[in-house]
């Protein structure tokens, strides 16, 4: 009886595994229009709900350059170094380049989706994706995928993808921390698949930028806990938190 039990419980968890697998493939026109791309070049916006607008603009290259500017940073990667620009201290850091460097950028919420154009297995580890059909936005068709992320469902994302090339036009976000929900909304207003020229990934530092080193960012005391992070990230560093009381 036990012996039957234990036979029942292996093929139930043999079909969950093949179900699972199945619905991830909602994403794969998306994910083979980024691997087949030589170049990518995206303008586009990320608007808070409730919140404000930030503008983005990203252009990459295979096997391993890109340029991304944020509303705070600026990242070149040229093949052999990753520069960070920090525009509001307006100093800048250069470090050897390595194969996690960019995968490491595209971490971030507001860059996640366009990390499939250098790793195809970006998405492979969501809990679910689900076909929501077609719309139409603006006169183009958009194909939808909605995405769970965690298995919990804290955090999810729609892709609504053209029907001309799979590639993104919209994208929502929806992320729940701490009892608090975060919905942003991204649009982009350019986007081709052209190669790049190579000056994209050139970086000019802006006039009185100062360069600074590893040892000048570690030894560096914030009270801005995101800016903290990520300057660790950058380095593959941890960060040593303080807590204190000001009366």
């Amino acid at each position: 009886m036990n012996r039957n039990l234990i036979t029942g419980t292996v093929i139930l968890g043999a079909v969950v595994a093949i179900a699972a697998t199945m619905d991830s493939g909602h994403l794969s026109p998306y994910v083979k229009a980024m691997s087949a791309a030589k170049g990518l070049d995206v303008t586009y916006s990320v608007n808070v709900v409730g919140g404000s607008t930030s503008q983005y603009h990203i252009v990459l290259a295979k096997p391993d350059k890109a340029m991304i500017e944020t509303p705070s940073k600026t990242y070149v990667a040229d093949g052999e170094n990753v520069t960070v620009y920090d525009k509001e201290r307006n100093s800048y850091f250069v470090k050897s380049q390595d194969k996690d460097s960019i995968k490491e950028i595209f971490e971030a919420d507001d860059l996640m989706i366009w990390r499939s154009f250098f790793d195809a297995k970006a998405f492979d580890k969501v809990a679910r994706t689900t076909n929501e059909g077609s719309r139409t936005r603006r006169g183009e068709t958009l194909n939808t995928v909605s995405v769970q992320i965690d298995a919990k469902g804290d955090s999810t994302m729609k892709l609504h993808l053209s029907d001309k090339d799979d590639l993104v036009r919209l994208a929502e976000f929806k992320s729940t921390a701490g009892g608090k929900t975060k919905n942003s909304v991204l649009r982009v207003t350019k986007i081709t698949t052209s190669v790049p020229s190579p000056d994209s990934f050139v970086f000019n530092a802006p006039a009185d930028a100062k360069e600074l080193t590893e040892a000048d960012l570690m030894a560096e005391w914030s009270t801005d806990y995101e800016a903290s992070m990520e300057n660790a990230a950058s380095f593959g560093k941890g960060v040593i938190i303080d807590f204190y009381a000001d009366w």
